[in-house]
């Protein structure tokens, strides 16, 4: 008798158990994708931080400063900046940085965003590369 009443269900168990399927499905749907998409953003951000960046030039008064051809007058800026911005850091972390810091500027939002992966954003660090946007 137990048994019949088992696979006699109501039409309410019918449809919640239903519902709690299309949950469920949608539930380990939805994580998959996400899980996809994430792991996109992981592999493009491995394929930047392999980026070769021999390409960019040395800045002729402080070779911390790399550039791409194009974004010469910019250099000149962040040169005149580099001291105080790396001594703020410093400060702030209490801590001197291990090695030398380089900062490599960007010519083209193309180029900026092949070699951080990001858009929108005026500077990013990929590995110990950091990156300056031109829209800076």
């Amino acid at each position: 008798m137990h048994r019949a009443s088992l696979s006699a269900a109501t039409p309410f168990q019918v449809s919640h158990n239903k519902r709690v399927k299309v949950k469920t499905i949608l539930i380990v749907f939805g994580i998959f994708i996400l899980l996809t998409l994430q792991s996109c953003a992981l592999v493009n951000v491995g394929a930047a931080y392999y980026k070769s960046t021999d390409h960019f030039l040395a800045h002729g008064k402080d070779s911390r400063i790399l550039y791409e051809e194009g974004a010469e007058d910019f250099t000149n800026i962040i040169a005149e900046l580099m001291e105080g911005s790396v001594a703020a850091v410093e400060s702030i972390h209490g801590e001197k940085f291990s090695q030398e810091i380089q900062v490599h500027i960007c010519a083209t939002l193309d180029s900026y965003q092949k070699h951080t992966t990001m858009i929108e954003s005026r500077g990013a660090t990929i590995g110990d590369k950091l990156f300056l946007s031109p829209s800076l």
